[in-house]
């Protein structure tokens, strides 16, 4: 039976401890991203789209099984965040509508695009990647122009910065 103290049974592979099924959720998601991206570019190019439209297909079919899933548990969905998700999605489209362009077998078509697909997000899980978070911020004005009336104060000015992971807004 087990002991007491070791409440935590491993079924089918998963242990029931919150703190493993939270680092296998992940890793899952990445799987389903690379495939739903693959199956969605391959059924949007077998119904005659451009590959730019079969790719923006292929990312929007995986990417949407992870935001209904973020949406129902209440949470910002990863492709909003600075995640590298859709991201993996599209290089994962790129790869297959590329192979395919060159009349590369299909079966290597979809391995190659879901391996691009499973290795960016997955390396992007393991490493903490992550791409720039640009946002509207307002900057003071540094000095009074000297040319200016001492009456008209000076405005300040909006800007796009990027914002780092460690950095707040200012």
């Amino acid at each position: 039976m087990g002991h007491p103290r070791h409440g935590g049974r491993v079924v089918g592979g998963i242990s029931l401890y919150p703190s493993s099924i939270s680092g296998f959720l992940p890793i899952a998601d990445a799987f389903g991203l690379a495939l739903f991206t693959v199956i969605g570019t391959h059924k949007a190019l077998l119904l005659g789209t451009s590959g730019v439209v079969a790719v923006l297909m292929g990312m929007m079919t995986g990417v949407a099984g992870g935001m209904i899933r973020d949406v129902l548990a209440q949470r910002v969905p990863m492709v909003l965040r600075e995640e590298i998700y859709a991201t993996a999605a599209m290089a994962g489209g790129i790869v297959y509508v590329a192979l395919q362009a060159l009349d590369a077998p299909l079966t290597f078509a979809i391995a190659a695009s879901l391996s691009v697909t499973l290795g960016l997000r997955l390396a992007a899980i393991h490493w903490h990647l992550a791409l720039p978070v640009f946002a509207w911020v307002t900057v003071p004005p540094k000095y009074q122009d000297a040319n200016a009336p001492l009456s008209t104060p000076q405005k300040a000015k909006e800007r796009v910065r990027m914002i780092r992971r460690e950095r707040t807004r200012r």
